[in-house]
Parts: C-alpha cells; structure tokens; sequence
C-alpha cells in the first residue's frame, strides 16, 4: 500500500485553509488556496520532512504587539501623481484636491484625476514651500505660487487656468523673491516682497500695489475679524486695515522677546492670535489685553507648516509642524499636546513627521500630508481594536501569525493553533505562553496545529496538521502526544485535525482527514465512522446529534443510530467552513467557502441562502461566525468582517478599506469570550474587538455626473454644439440635436468611507424602463436614441444592505431632425393637399390635353389619308391637262382643280407639322438679315392671292435698314399662318398692312386688317387648342384651329411676345415683339440671300430627269423591266399599274407581306411601295429586301404621305433607293423609274465590260449596296480558289447557300451575264495574270485554269481576248 503525505506549496507561510479534495482510494487530490488545505502535491516522506523542517526555520519572524488607531495611507501605487504631496484642500463638490510636485490631482475616495498646470504650453511644476492650493469663501479652489502665478479652476473646462502671473504685471518683481503668499476672506491674494505688497482680487480680478507699505521682509499674514490683519516680519509683528487695496491704520505690536516669527494664525472663536516662533516656542497672543502666553518648549526649532481648526471642538486647533508630526491646541485652555507622532515601529501608526498641511474634512477626517511619503489619514470613526502579531526577539509573544484556530478554556485564557505550535495568553497576568513549537518539540518535523480542545480543567488537546493530537497539561506545563485508546484493526491515522470537541456525555470526537472519531473518555471505548469526505468543522446539534461540516456538505452525526448522513441532500452546501447556533437552537448559521451564508430554521428546515448577488455581503467566502453580546453575528472573511444584524436581516462590511488591517481572516478562527471579547485569528495576527462594537451605519456620499461624451467626443459647457451651460453635475437638462444621439457619461461617488461598496444602477425611461442590475462601473452609455423625451434615473445603492444613496435624474430631450419636426410634417402636408391638387389638375388637363391631341392626331391621321386621294386627284388632272386638248374655259377650270389640290395639300402639311417638335423646339437658331428686304420678299408670295381676292396688301417701316437675328424656318411659320388668316378672314375690297418699327434692343411688327374681327369672349381663347371663333362657322373659308397655337409657340420660343387688339366686324391688329439679339439665341454664320430655301424632293428629281438622263420607248412587252407595285389604296395602285402598265411588265400586292411572297416566286426589277399598310409596312418590307443577299440588288422606291426631312431620311437609312411625297405627279414617277432602272442597266454593262476586258484595262465598278459588292467578292474568291478542279455553277451555288435559280437571278441582276458565263470571264482574267508574270508556261498555265487540252484553252483564250496565251505573254 503506497503512503501520500500532503504538503502545502502555494503559500509561504503555510496558512492552513479549509481543504477542497477528494480522496477516493489512490485519486490524486485537487486543493484550492483558500480551501481546508490550499495546494498540495504528493511527496515521499524524507522529502516531506526536509521540506517542513525549512519552513518552521522561515516561520520564525516575530512581530510585536500593537495597539490599533484607524490610519489610511494614500500613496503613488493608489493612484496619486507623486509621493511629494505639498497642499491639500477640499472643494465645493466634497472633492479632495491634492497639490502634488507635477500639478493638482483630485480624489473621490476611490479614483485619482490629475489637473496639470500649463503655463504658455508648457507644465509649471510646484515645489515645497512655494506653492500651495487653497479655497476660498465660496470652496473655489486657488493654486498660489511664490513663482507669482495664480491658478483657478474653470469648472465649466473642467482645467485649471493661469489668471494672474505677477511678474509679467509688475516686471520689476522678477528680480525680488516673494517672501509671502495668502488668500483672504475678500479673495484678496497677497503677494509680499521685501518691502513691497501687491494685491490680486480674484473676484474683480483687478491687481494693486499697495503704497503704504509694510517694511521688511514679510513672513506671514492673517485676516482677523473683517479687513482687520495681523502681518509678521522675522522681528515684527504688525496690525493694520485695509481699505480699498490700501493699508491704514498700520501699528506695530510690542513682543520683543520674540525672535524669528515662522507663522501666525488668528483663533476666531477666541480672539486669538497664535504665534510661532522658530527659534524659541510657541506663544498665543491676546490682542485686547496684549497678553503673550508661553506655552513651553513643545515646538522648540520645530517649524510650523499650517494651522487648521478642529471641526469637532472649535476651541482646538491641528498644527501641522516640520518635522515633529501633528500637535493640537486647545486655544482656550491653552493646553498643548502632541497628537500624531511618527511610529516606524508599530503597525497602522502614523508614517511621518513632515507635515506639509493639514485638513479636516467635514466627516472628520484628517488628512496629513507628509513630505515625501504621501497623505496619511486619520479617522475615529471606526472602533479602536487590539491587534497581537508575533513580538520579534520575545519569549511573551504569540508564536505565529497565522492563526489556525482559538478556543477559551475554563480559566477565561485563550488558547491559539498557529502554523508554530500553541500560544496561551493569560488574561490575567497579560502573559503568553507557547507549546509544541519548534523549539518545544524539535523532535516532530511538524508543528501546524488546526484545532484545540479543553477535555477537562488544565488538559487541553490540540489537533495537528500531520503530526497527529498532542495533549498539554497547562499547570504542569508539560506535551504529550496523545493517543486515544488502544489502536484498532485498520485505524486510520488521526491528520488534519480540524474539528475537535468533547460533548456533554465527556466523549471526545474528532473530525479529520479520513474519517471521524469518538473516544469515550469514561468507559475507554474507541470508535471509527468512515466519512465519504475530509471533514472541516464540528459543532452539537442537540443532544443526540452534531453537525459535521466536510469539503462536500452538510453532515449529521446521529448518536443513537452512530450514522453520518447528509442533511438536505437536494441542497448544495459546498465547502463548510463555520457552523453557528443560535443558544435557542432555532437556527443554525453555515458558512461555506464560496457558497455564502446559509440560515437553516431548525423548526421548520427552510433554508435561506445569502450571497453577494443577493444581499450585502462582499463575498462569498465565510470563513468564521462569532456572536456579539446581542445576538447579531460577526462573519470573518479574507477580506475582513461583514456584521449582520439578525433582526434586519442587513449586512455591514468592516475592510481594510475602513483601517481594518489584518482583515485576511482563517476558517474556524473566531470566539466570543466571556468577558465580552470578539477574537479573530488572521494570517497577519490576532485582533480582538469588544462585543459591545457597533459599526457605523451612516455614510457620507455624494453622487457626481461628469464626462459627458457626445458622439464619442467630449464636450464642455459653452462650447460650439455643447447642449451644456454649465457644468454636468448641475445640469437637470440635455437638449440634444438629431445627429448628437449617442452620448456617455460617468457617475462617480465623493465617498471616503467605503467607496469600494457603492454600486450604480440606472434606467432610461422613453428608452427602457427595468433598472440596471448594480454595477461597481459607473458609466453610462445609450447609443442611437430616437427622437424624443426621455428620464435617465441613476441610483447609487450601498452593496453592505441594498441601501440606495442617492438617485438624482436628468431629463434629456433628442430633438427631431427638420423633417421630424411638426413644422416639416404641416409643410409635407401641404405638399400633399398641393400635390394632390397638381395631380388632379394635371389629369383634368391631362384629360383635355388628351382629348386636344385625340383631335390633333385624328387630323393629322386625316391629313396622311387625304394625301392619297389627293394623289389620285392631282396624277389624273396632270395626265388631263398633258394629253387632253381642252377648251380655254375647260383649262381654266383645270388649274382652278390643280389650285385647290395645292391649296388642300398645304392644310394637310400643316395638320402634320403641328406636332413635329422642331417647330416648337426652344432651340432658336438665328442668322442675320436686313428686316425690311426679309419682310418685304416674303409678302411677294401672297401678292397673287391678295390681288385675287381684291385686297390691299401693303408693307411700310419706321427705319431705312435693320439688321436682325432671325430663326427664319420659326419666323416663316409666324408670318404665314398671320397673314394667311388675315388675308382669309378680309372680305373683299378690304385691306392688310404689315408695319415693322425698332427701338435699342427689340424691332416691333404690326398686323391690321379690316376683317370680321372677334368678339371678347373668342378673344380669350384664341391661343387655345383647336379654337375657331364662332363668326367663322359660316365662312368658306376651311381652317382646323391649329395655326395660331403654332403661332403662339413659335413666338415664345423666339421669346418674342404677342399681343392683339380685335373688334367685332371691324378689324384685328397684332402685335409682335421681337429681340434683336439674346443671349439664349444661338447664332449661326449668316447665309447669302437665296439660299435659304432647299429644293424639294420633285423639283430635284425632275431636274435630274430633264438634264442627265434620256430615255427610249422600244422596248417590248416581254422585255420590259418587271416592276412591283406595293399599296394598300387599290384604286391608287390600279391607277399607278395603269399608268407604268404601257412600258414595263406592273404587278401589284396590297401589303409588304404579299410583296415578299411575290419576290420569293419571282423576283422583280424594281419594287414601288407605299409606307404606312395593314400587315407589315413599307419599311419592314424595305429592311428585310435589303438585308438579304437574294433580295438587296432589287431597287426600291417608297411612297408617303410624311415628307418631312427626318422621315425622308430615316426611308434612306434603311436603303431605300428613292423617296417620293404625296401627292405626286406621275410624270416624275415615271421618271424617277426610268432613271433606277437605266442607272441599273449601266452598272451591268460596266460590270460585264470589267469581267471581259484584259486585267490591265478592267474599270473599277461600284456596286449599289455594300451586301452587293460582299457578295460579289465573295464570289470572284470562290471561283478563283476552285480554278483548277472540278468546279461548275452548282458547286458554287453551294458555297454561297444560295439556290441555282436565285443565284442565277442575283448574278444576272448584278453582271448582266450568266453564272457560267461569269466563272468563265473569272478564269480568263486569271489565266491572262499568270501569262503576264511570265513564270509558267501555256501548258501550265492551261493546266491550272483546269482545262484538260491545251489546245482548247488555247482556242477559248483567243476568242476571249482576241489574241493567242503565247502572243498575249510576249507582249507583256
């Protein structure tokens, strides 16, 4: 059976700890630190003993026993800029302002905030005796330097800021050391130099140099009651007033005897004056009897650093000295006693002598600071306590500080297992005596001890850590190791001895590592009850039974039944590290490692379970339970004691943080004495408190908001976009803006108490209504906040019992942004109502508008159709007048027709312009003419028809010449449908005048006539769509409404104006305006005169025909040109066929679909097609003809009624060959035909003489279309790349996936001759370019064109080119 020995590694002072393990046959164990055992590891037994042998030699440190006061130190490792601490104050929020070597740090109990002091950018650093920070009557705060600078803090910037710097206002002080500074009532700041004084008011923050001087070198000053001061020099005393910034009644006191006066300082509540003197003592000085009292040699050589009331008594003063520590004056009784003094010896005592200043804050506390070590503070707010550690050096001291367990024995002495043996302190004779130590027993390696137990009277037995039980007989003096009984079969060995009792039937039970045991100590009888765990505490339950604690539960040890079994099994105890009862036995208290405290009632077994999240207890780790003499409980824990009140169930935690020290208390190491003693063993010592211990219940704390970050960006009160006016902390109020809604703050607590214990809780109400759970963080953060009002609530709750502090609110508003707002919402509002309005507007006009253009396009529909029966009108008068021999009436009659077609066919194209954008378009574009030759040309064309209708047309100007920048294509329109209208509605007889006047920048024209007029309602209209006046119903004259809305737009695109005055059957005139130039014009270079008009397709065409091209009628019906006729009017195109019918073969198809099926079947010479047809239209029929190679040599001529020039010219984009308006005259039908087809017939016979001639005299010929001269190409490359082989028409037919007939027709259309002619033709002219470069012979020449005899090719070739292969080589 292998042996284990277990030995603490973790700690060096080999604390024992409750112990966290399990031991199941030959498991390894697992220990934590703060467990019964803290860490252990597994090592043989000679290691063991070596290993513990070494650590009793380290555990020989003693210490020396210590009578408590409450010190709290405040160093460089808290927080604090630098341990050379020179002035310390407190401000208006209760904030602690300490003046350090590098600026000013603020404190609020438990943070550091450090304000540098800048200086032109740079930090002015603060040295002993020059420098010092003070309040005034309002606790602003005041940094004064004898480097003259004065320092204020501007709270709204949260810095301090340089307000006043003496040397830069009086220059002449630069070179004269300031001996003085101070701060009154009135917030003066006084600056002394030898034998100056200046003034600086930090209220006016004006200076002045006071001119009734005090003389020398000035040491000191006090304000005495109103603007009364006392002033020292090292030799003077003075007193004096001042008034004004002026010194008056100036009066120097008599105290001789006095030499080096070091500081003053006047006592209000008595009227005194305290002196000291640094070479003599301290005195105090009555002013109204002028007595000087001595008050002995206390301060003899010792400087005096400040001087500050005490808050508790106002008679009493501190004096903080230069090196003495801190003294205090009873000014009253003039009594002087030291009060701190340095104590290096002692624990918890006070640090240092060099008391720089002194405070008393309004809690109490005083605050030291002590040159260069820090701030030391004082406090009586908690108890004072007993503290026992280890005497270094002594026989009467405790043997060890760690104290593992006390018990009191029947004496009334205490009894101490420490990692050292056994202490017992006599209470009555003040003296300790120690056993089993080192020292007492060096023959045992170890000398831990758990557990002590008096058996009877003087017999104590002490349970150890390995080495078993010892018994002490305390009158005899004497240890012995101890062994209960006789020694059973399978014992197990009695280590790790934590619980050891003895119960009222004088059995001795005692709980270890293995198991628990009872050694009845009247009958000898021994007993063994194997535990399924290590077992840490026992304690009676009743009569019958006990509670056993163990590292895994709660147990009970039955003693009728000798069972062990687990209480509330359900239950999770844990590790056990105390147990409690009540002397009523109504509840048992259990405190656990890491489980917190539970509160069994013994009545009815309900268990209430306390921990840090759920009550005030600080932790989780109980380690002892102690009952006051009222009952309440002191719990010990590594972190000193929590108190609970068992009546209000509270708690209230007593730590290091409140100057309990040694607060790192042990499991089981906690009685109450009999003599009214609480006794905690620690692993720093022993500290005894009386039972009658009451902790304070009150706090002083006050909750501060700061920080305030928007957007991720700190912001000040006042500054650009800052919602602040002043400072965070009092503001009630935030107004953000839209984009400022995410923001943060922090919220701290001034809390010198017990910072460490206040918790924060908040909720925003608008955005979450559930309070926070408490959080030791203090900042608060909301990130994209809506719109709207919101509360955020803050709680500052004390963690002891739940307690809340403080709760303070802050209403805070996120304004909406402008298109949130109510004002946005009513503008949105009105656009609707306005858009709504718009939309109902634009649909009733819409609707007109609708109506207007259903009109507009049924008329230009209308128009389009006239234009083919109009043809039909015009082609057979022209056909009439050409062929017919008519009378002189009848051709008068003829060319009245002809007139009125003309006249029909110019309403028709005015129908169809009146939606072509371009006539409207707001792009003007101008070129120069001479007004009256533009005006007076223009008028000629309406001459005739004026003279018909038996009207004066007259033209007259205001101006000899003007030059003009004119849209002439817009001005056209404009004048044509004015006087086309006047010159309609003038009867006869009547008269039209045009007149055109000019001033600067605008020429005027004026439009009258004597015709029916209009009458004031049509006046209103007359710019309308389609109007017509009601007196032109009756006219003859035909007219739709459209012109003068045409005219209307054209003028304002030539930002011209018009204006008209009209009186019924009397007249019209009208008035034009127009600018001479505009900058919205745009120009272009000016035309010459006559070429403004363009020909018209007719007139063109017919000049071509009559100038280029003559024709002949030879040829026969079955020769003639076939020609396709493609138009859906059939009498049109019964008359067209009638008319082509005499010289070409004329067929006919009613749509563009018929005419692709009749040029499938049989492909024409020429195709005549209409545009617009049901089925597929003129344009369809035309891309597809020519974009097939079948189809794309066929001409193709198209008829329309649309002959504008972008129509015309989208009919040639898609390759038409020709363009003709209707209506037509049929002569130039004709001749447009002929000249295709002629056309056509040269470029064959050009083709066909380029195929035939010699290589060197073939023309270049240009086919008509691109998809002719492709295929063309592609075909000579065929036929050229099959010379030589079996090529023929088929094969090539095949090559270009064409068939035999189409090919046939394409070649033919294209050349003039056949395919096999062509391919013929082809090898010729190859034969004749190989003959010509001379590098083959006949023969191979002949060979390679793949004819078989020589002879043949020979043959063909002359009859080709009329010469034989062999001359035609020679020759070239």
């Amino acid at each position: 059976m292998h042996k284990y020995f277990i030995v603490n590694i973790s700690r060096h002072d080999f604390s024992v700890m409750p112990f966290y393990f399990l031991f199941l046959h030959k498991t390894p164990f697992y220990f934590d630190k703060r467990l019964f055992f803290p860490k252990f590891a597994l090592i043989n037994k000679s290691i063991m003993q070596k290993f513990i042998y070494l650590i009793c030699l380290l555990l020989s440190v003693i210490y020396t026993r210590s009578e408590a006061q409450i010190f709290q130190y405040i160093g460089i490792a808290d927080g604090l800029s630098s341990r050379r601490v020179l002035s310390i104050q407190q401000g208006e929020y209760d904030y602690i302002w300490i003046l350090t070597h590098k600026g000013i740090d603020r404190y609020n109990g438990k943070q550091f905030t450090h304000y540098p002091l800048i200086k032109n950018g740079a930090v002015v650093n603060c040295f002993p005796n020059l420098n010092i920070l003070k309040t005034d009557r309002e606790k602003k705060l005041w940094e004064i330097g004898k480097d003259g600078l004065v320092f204020n803090l501007n709270e709204a910037r949260d810095s301090f800021q340089l307000v006043f710097d003496l040397h830069e206002q009086y220059p002449e002080t630069q070179k004269r050391p300031i001996t003085c500074i101070y701060l009154d009532e009135e917030k003066n700041i006084w600056f002394c130099t030898e034998g100056y004084q200046y003034i600086y008011n930090g209220d006016t923050q004006k200076t002045r140099k006071i001119s009734h001087k005090i003389p020398g070198k000035v040491t000191c000053i006090t304000q005495a009651k109103g603007n009364n001061y006392f002033i020292s020099t090292e030799q003077t005393l003075y007193s004096a007033t001042l008034n004004n910034g002026e010194l008056t009644n100036v009066r120097k006191i008599d105290i001789s005897n006095i030499n080096i006066i070091d500081y003053i300082y006047y006592h209000k509540p008595t009227n005194k004056l305290i002196i000291n003197a640094l070479l003599d003592k301290l005195f105090i000085y009555t002013p109204e009897s002028g007595e000087l009292t001595d008050l002995g040699k206390h301060l003899k050589d010792i400087g005096v650093n400040t001087i500050t009331p005490n808050r508790k008594n106002l008679d009493e003063v501190f004096i903080a000295t230069d090196g003495d520590g801190v003294y205090k004056l009873d000014v009253k009784k003039k009594e002087l006693s030291h009060f701190l003094k340095e104590d290096n010896e002692s624990f918890n005592k006070m640090n240092g002598s060099i008391i720089k200043d002194i405070y008393m804050d309004q809690n109490n506390r005083i605050w030291n600071v002590i040159y260069p070590i820090g701030i030391t503070i004082y406090s009586e707010k908690y108890p004072e306590y007993q503290w026992f550690k280890h005497a270094s050096n002594s026989s009467n001291t405790l043997s060890n500080d760690c104290i593992n367990g006390i018990m009191e024995d029947s004496e009334g002495d205490i009894w101490y297992a420490t990692c050292n043996g056994i202490s017992c302190y006599d209470t009555s004779e003040k003296k300790w005596k120690s056993y089993c130590t080192e020292k007492e027993l060096p023959q045992y390696e170890n000398h831990i001890f758990l557990s002590v137990c008096e058996i009877r009277p003087g017999i104590i037995l002490a349970g150890g850590y390995m080495s078993g039980i010892f018994r002490i007989d305390k009158k005899a003096g004497t240890t012995t190791f101890h062994q209960q009984g006789k020694s059973q079969a399978r014992e197990t060995p009695d280590k790790y001895i934590r619980g050891l009792i003895k119960d009222k039937n004088e059995v001795i039970w005692s709980g270890g590592f293995y198991s628990l045991k009872s050694f009845d100590t009247r009958t000898q009888e021994k007993q063994e009850y194997s535990s399924s765990y290590p077992i840490t505490y026992l304690l009676e339950r009743n009569e019958n039974s006990f509670w056993v604690g163990t590292i895994q539960g709660l147990y009970v040890f039955d003693k009728t039944k000798r069972q062990l079994y687990p209480y509330m099994e359900k239950e999770d105890f844990g590790c056990i590290n105390a147990i409690y009862n009540t002397p009523d036995l109504k509840k048992t208290y259990v405190g656990t490692y890491g489980n917190g405290l539970f509160i069994i009632d013994n009545q009815t077994n309900e268990i209430t379970h306390c921990m840090a999240n759920n009550s005030g207890l600080q932790t989780n780790n109980i380690y002892s339970i102690v009952p006051d003499k009222n009952g309440n409980l002191f719990l010990g824990t590594e972190n000193g004691l929590s108190f609970y009140n068992q009546k209000e169930q509270t708690f209230t935690n007593w730590t290091r943080e409140q100057g309990l020290q040694g607060a790192n208390f042990n499991p089981t190491a906690g009685i109450h004495t009999r003599n009214g003693q609480l006794i905690f063993g620690s692993n720093e010592g022993v500290i005894i408190l009386p039972d009658s211990l009451e902790l304070p219940s009150s706090f002083s704390s006050h909750m501060v908001c700061s920080n305030l970050n928007i957007m991720y960006h700190p912001v000040h009160p006042m500054e650009k976009n800052s919602p602040l006016t002043k400072i965070l902390d009092e503001t009630n109020f935030i107004q953000l803006k839209y984009d400022q809604n995410t923001f943060s703050m922090d919220v701290s607590s001034i809390n010198f108490d017990n910072p460490s214990s206040i918790l924060y809780s908040w909720k925003l109400e608008g955005f979450y209504d559930q309070w926070t759970p408490p959080t030791s963080n203090g900042t608060i953060r909301y990130t994209n906040l809506s719109p709207g009002n919101y509360t955020l609530k803050v709680r500052s709750i004390l963690l002891d019992n739940q307690q809340i502090l403080e709760e303070r609110e802050i209403q805070i508003l996120v304004e909406r942004p402008f298109w949130l707002t109510f004002w946005a919402f009513l503008i949105y509002a009105l656009f609707i109502i306005g858009a709504a309005y718009a939309f109902l507007r634009y649909q009733i006009i819409k609707r007109e508008r609708k109506t207007s253009e259903e009109k507009i396009n049924f008329f230009t529909h209308a128009a389009h159709d006239i234009r083919t029966p109009l043809t039909m009108i015009k082609a057979p008068l022209s056909e009439i007048m050409e062929k017919e021999s008519l009378s002189e009436n009848g051709q008068k009659n003829i060319q009245l027709a002809m007139q009125s077609t003309e006249n029909l066919a110019e309403l028709a194209n005015n129908l169809i312009n009146f939606q072509k954008e371009e006539l409207y378009s707001s792009q003007t574009i101008v070129t120069a003419h001479e007004l009256n030759h533009y005006l007076s040309n223009y008028m000629h064309q309406f001459d005739s028809f004026a003279r018909q209708k038996d009207i004066t047309l007259s033209y007259e100007s205001s101006f000899d010449s003007l030059d003009v920048w004119i849209d002439t294509s817009k001005m056209d329109s404009i004048l044509r449908n004015l006087l086309s209208n006047a010159l309609k509605y003038t009867p006869q007889g009547g008269r039209v005048s045009l007149k055109a006047e000019s001033n600067k920048n605008t020429w005027t024209l004026f439009l009258s006539d004597t015709g029916i007029g209009m009458n004031k309602e049509d006046q209103k209209k007359l710019f309308k769509y389609l109007f017509r006046g009601y007196n032109t119903a009756n006219q003859t004259t035909t007219g739709c409404g459209i012109g003068m809305l045409l005219t209307y737009r054209l003028i304002e695109n030539h930002e011209g104006k018009i204006s008209f005055t009209s009186t019924e059957n009397v007249g019209t005139t009208f008035q034009l305006t127009f600018p001479i130039r505009s900058k919205n014009y745009q120009y272009k270079k000016e035309e010459k005169e006559g070429t403004d008009k363009v020909l018209t397709t007719e007139q063109e065409t017919a000049g071509n025909i009559t100038t280029d091209i003559q024709f002949t009628d030879s040829q026969t019906d079955e020769q003639a040109p076939l020609i396709l006729v493609v138009e859906d009017n059939a009498p049109l195109r019964s008359f067209i066929i009638h008319s082509l019918s005499d010289t070409y073969q004329v067929e006919g198809a009613g749509n563009g679909q018929e005419a692709l099926d009749f040029i499938n079947e049989r492909q024409p010479d020429l195709i005549l097609s209409d545009i617009m047809m049901p089925v597929m239209d003129g344009k369809k029929m035309c891309q597809i003809v020519k974009s097939q190679m079948e189809t794309s040599h066929i001409p193709i001529i198209l008829l329309t009624a649309l002959g504008d020039k972008e129509h015309i010219l989208e009919g040639l984009e898609i390759k038409a060959d020709q363009y003709l308006v209707k209506p037509f005259d049929v002569h130039i039908l004709k001749a447009t035909i002929r000249t295709l087809i002629e056309n056509r017939k040269m470029l064959r016979n050009r083709f066909k003489s380029a195929v035939t001639a010699l290589p060197e005299e073939a023309p270049a010929v240009e086919l008509p279309t691109s998809l002719d001269d492709e295929f063309i190409q592609k075909v000579t490359e065929l036929v050229k790349e099959g010379l030589g082989k079996n090529f023929n028409v088929d094969t090539l037919c095949a090559s270009v996936n064409m068939s035999r007939t189409s090919f046939y027709n394409k070649i033919k259309a294209l050349t003039g001759i056949a395919p096999a002619e062509f391919i013929r033709n082809i090898r010729m002219q190859e034969a004749a370019l190989m003959l010509k470069s001379q590098r083959y012979t006949v023969a191979e020449v002949s060979d390679k064109m793949g004819f078989a005899d020589p002879k043949y090719f020979t043959d063909t070739f002359k009859k080709f080119y009329g010469v034989p292969p062999s001359i035609y080589m020679k020759k070239n």
